[in-house]
């Protein structure tokens, strides 16, 4: 009789901690689905407003509770004078790691950014579009800056369009794929699946890199080799830092050129070029 009645109240017990587990579990979830893309949709145009100067819009936002990822779509970054879009980002994807409670730090497994949009204007008096936002972020409180982890750093369909008003040219960057393994400042491992690479069409030209890592040597290292061949350089001998006394009418650039980046054990960044012009 005895062990049927603690059959009984193991039971009673058991059935509490799970109804109580399940409850949790049923909170998370629909807080995950539906309260965080709220406070994110609220906070997000509302800090990036006040951190940028500008007005900041997304137009979707997902969460994945039990995969924690984070979903935006239409980020939008309006000019200065707010008569359009500067800057557009057609999705995000963040996968975020467990890791970032333990280090109080965000750590991302997998960072995707689509079809980003930036527009840029150099007026003729030589100021640039982003000018303010710049002053912004200068006139703040220097620190150490934020700690953070990204690995599987993944941007695809970029596109650049620079109005360069003093020089008398326009720049148009299409294309644009870029691929970073990790970049870090906290001694974090997140499995890497992404190898770097970039790629993109400039003024017409297309042009592609590729490259190796090793994030998890004792010096985390990534090195970019890259190779152009016939590149016009008239139009960029406007950027001269002085008035030439003489006139290009054609020119071409050849070029092999290793770019390393490195992360020393005791924190120390570097970065190097070698190569051949």
């Amino acid at each position: 009789m005895s062990s049927s009645v603690a059959a009984r109240a193991f039971l009673r017990r058991f059935g509490r901690s799970f109804a109580a587990l399940l409850a949790v579990l049923t909170a998370y979830a629909l807080f995950g689905h539906f309260g965080v893309p709220a406070l994110v949709r609220h906070y997000l145009p509302v800090m990036g407003s006040e951190a940028l100067g500008r007005i900041v819009g997304v137009d979707a936002v997902r969460f994945h509770p039990f995969r924690l990822v984070l979903e935006l779509d239409g980020l939008r970054v309006a000019t200065a004078a707010g008569d359009g879009d500067a800057l557009q980002v057609a999705s995000i994807h963040a996968n975020l790691e467990l890791a970032s409670i333990v280090q109080r730090a965000p750590v991302l497994h997998e960072l995707r950014i689509d079809a980003p949009r930036l527009m840029l204007v150099r007026d003729e008096d030589g100021a640039l579009s982003w000018a303010d936002v710049i002053a912004r972020f200068n006139s703040g409180e220097e620190g150490e800056g934020g700690r953070f982890s990204v690995g599987n750093i993944q941007l695809s369909d970029g596109a650049l369009s620079f109005d360069d008003r003093l020089a008398g040219v326009h720049h148009r960057i299409d294309g644009l794929r870029v691929n970073l393994p990790f970049v870090s400042n906290l001694p974090v491992k997140v499995d890497v699946f992404v190898q770097p690479a970039l790629s993109a069409s400039v003024n017409g030209t297309p042009f592609s890199l590729a490259g190796k890592t090793r994030p998890f040597a004792e010096r985390r290292e990534t090195m970019l080799e890259f190779n152009v061949v016939d590149q016009q350089i008239a139009p960029y001998l406007a950027y001269l830092p002085f008035q030439p006394a003489f006139r290009v009418a054609a020119g071409e650039l050849d070029a092999l050129v290793e770019l390393s980046f490195s992360h020393d054990a005791d924190g120390s960044p570097r970065l190097a070029v070698n190569g051949e012009l």
